[in-house]
């Protein structure tokens, strides 16, 4: 494989900074993932992102790279309560490692539909961020984030296991 990083990152820290993270105190909290320190303790020099979305992150050195694993790079650098949780496909840097007490449970998208007034989730789309809420032609975006703390209470956070997989949406607590 061919790798020509397009932004080559010296000093990267992300870590919950944009969306969500500026909501309501509760029992998960951000904490900071630092890419160059994680790639650094897997064997590798740098950590590089190529462009594109958010999951376009290498750890490189000479002759090598491999995609950062957000999920391993979050416990190694926290500990087995770490998670992962992307705020923005579309952002590279909204990546944000939580600590959190665990999985609360998965996301029923048609109940949460419902709790607000429309008849189902619809997934108008290949992605976790696909899903609406339909009532007749009425359609409106999903507030997962309220949904997981409308089930699991307001110290619930919300987290696709992976973006491209519509059906894993988690609340972890």
């Amino acid at each position: 494989m061919s790798f020509r990083p397009i932004y080559v990152v010296l000093v990267l820290v992300i870590g919950g900074l944009l969306g969500p993270a500026a909501r309501s105190a509760r029992a998960a909290s951000t904490v900071e993932l630092d890419v160059i320190h994680y790639c650094q303790s897997i064997g590798y020099t740098a950590g590089i992102y190529r462009g594109g979305d958010a999951y376009d992150w290498w750890c490189a050195r000479p002759g090598a790279s491999a995609r950062i694993d957000m999920a391993d790079a979050c416990r190694r650098e926290h500990g087995n309560r770490a998670i992962d949780r992307l705020d923005d496909f579309r952002i590279w840097g909204s990546w944000g490692c939580w600590i959190t007490e665990g999985l609360a449970g998965d996301l029923n998208l048609n109940a949460s539909c419902q709790s607000v007034g429309y008849a189902r989730a619809e997934l108008r789309g290949t992605t976790a961020y696909d899903w609406r809420c339909v009532r007749g032609r009425t359609v409106s975006p999903i507030d997962t984030w309220r949904a997981c703390q409308d089930f699991y209470g307001e110290d619930a956070i919300d987290r696709p296991a992976d973006y491209r997989k519509p059906s894993s949406w988690q609340c972890w607590k």
